[in-house]
């Protein structure tokens, strides 16, 4: 029992070692495109957020009072991205990192968290930066609950990541749904609660949008920014049962076609 044991602990400590060395891999692949590495990364969400910033104050103008305009905006967009990488980039890892299935001992999960933990990394530190700087500009101070901040910023990467789980499977027993992937992202996108809080939106159409994980992770994250604000509808129970959901699924299922997916 004893000798099985250790076995177990070994295989276990050597797939990790095999998932940290792919996600060292997927970070200097990913940056080696650019010549100003890193802050090349930064660009992107920088463009975003102003964009999106535009919109905000001049058509749609419905900041709170209470809150203000660029990390308003910040704490929507900058989960909300990586949720949408996150996912899109899971859904094709596997595609375009066939040759890695050769390798001994690699699986295609393997390639699959080594992704998704790059796009944390990458996507946790240009939250912390954006927030942190708007938060000094703006001067709105610390988070209220500066764990639970980060905890919300993490559920909207790990939706994004149990969500792709989903697609990999999925899109190979139903190729078509890869056309549907675009709707169904803008969908949760303009429900997500990105350019709005859910005070701003009639009690009687609540329903019709807290099905969306995303809408609730961008009400706690303000919540838990703003000293002065309390949503009515967050709930980290809903979020955790839709991650844990989602998990199960795309794991129970990558399992059942994963001769499908090597081939």
């Amino acid at each position: 029992m004893l000798a099985k044991t250790q076995t177990t602990g070994q295989l276990l400590k050597t797939q990790v070692a095999i998932i940290v060395a792919l996600t060292i891999r997927e970070i200097h692949r990913e940056t080696a495109h650019f010549s100003w590495g890193f802050a090349f990364q930064l660009i992107e969400p920088a463009v975003y957020v102003a964009v999106v910033s535009f919109m905000h104050v001049y058509v749609n103008n419905l900041l709170p009072p209470e809150m203000t305009p660029l990390l308003f905006i910040v704490l929507g967009v900058v989960p909300e991205q990586t949720f949408r990488l996150t996912c899109l980039s899971i859904d094709h890892v596997i595609r375009s990192h066939k040759q890695l299935l050769a390798v001994p001992r690699v699986t295609a999960l393997d390639i699959v968290f080594a992704r998704g933990l790059q796009l944390f990394i990458t996507h946790a530190l240009i939250f912390c930066l954006f927030a942190g700087a708007t938060a000094y500009y703006e001067k709105v101070g610390f988070p209220r609950e500066p764990l639970r901040v980060f905890l919300c910023f993490f559920a909207a990467w790990y939706i994004g990541f149990s969500f792709g789980l989903v697609l990999i499977p999925l899109n190979r027993v139903w190729p078509p749904i890869e056309r549907l992937m675009l709707p169904i992202i803008r969908l949760i996108f303009y429900t997500s609660g990105l350019y709005f809080t859910i005070r701003d939106i009639p009690s009687w159409a609540w329903i019709y949008l807290t099905w969306n994980p995303l809408l609730h992770v961008h009400e706690l994250l303000r919540t838990y920014w703003y000293h002065t604000y309390q949503t009515p509808i967050g709930s980290p129970l809903y979020i955790a049962c839709t991650c844990v959901s989602m998990t199960f699924i795309g794991l129970a299922w990558e399992r059942y076609t994963r001769r499908m997916i090597v081939q």
